[in-house]
């Protein structure tokens, strides 16, 4: 969205929604799923309210199923506090989903996995409003990153920052890595020291 006009938007297939609910219900943990700036969950479980209360992220809208929702959906969170079972456990399982259903998987913290639309990310985002604003991503662009999410975001970039406290896979796409983290002001730092 640039402004109020929606620029490229891509949904997730009703296949993909299915099996995620399906998936969600058979491992106990929680979901909430995105329809632009609306957040719907099938269970507003304290991890869904954590969403909201720690990440600022609006409130989930319960309903009973996520199957019959219309317009669709733009993504789709499984989360749960216990990484491990995310890991090695809920990701392999949302793996095999994803690709009979046209959708990927990422992940942006420890305790969430995305469900996306195949194609979709945040680097498609990036160069879709590059192209409205008529910047080259490959000389104008300084990306700031720290997770499995932003690693196509960091290869597009003429730039790609990554924070200190940057996952592994991010780190490898960056071509410069802090040592400030999020939390330290990394990100303010690259664009006063790189963003001219």
């Amino acid at each position: 969205i640039y402004g109020d006009t929606v620029i490229y938007e891509k949904k997730l297939d009703a296949k993909a929604v299915a099996a995620c609910e399906r998936l969600v219900a058979e491992t106990g943990i929680s979901v909430i799923a995105y329809d632009g700036d609306t957040l719907y969950t099938t269970h507003l479980t304290q991890t869904v309210k954590d969403l909201h209360e720690i990440y600022g992220e609006p409130l989930s809208v319960e309903i009973p199923s996520l199957i019959n929702h219309e317009p669709g959906f733009h993504k789709i969170l499984v989360c749960d506090d216990d990484t491990e079972k995310l890991v090695q456990v809920v990701r392999p399982k949302l793996e095999e989903l994803a690709a009979s259903t046209n959708s990927r998987v990422t992940q942006a913290v420890p305790t969430m996995l995305e469900l996306l639309p195949e194609g979709c990310s945040k680097a498609l985002g990036v160069q879709k409003l590059c192209e409205v604003l008529g910047i080259d991503p490959a000389t104008d662009l300084l990306a700031l990153g720290d997770a499995e999410n932003d690693v196509e975001m960091l290869q597009l970039a003429s730039i790609g920052v990554v924070m200190g406290n940057g996952s592994p896979p991010a780190r490898e796409a960056g071509d410069i890595i802090l040592e400030e983290t999020s939390d330290q002001g990394g990100a303010g730092l690259a664009m006063e020291v790189l963003g001219g």
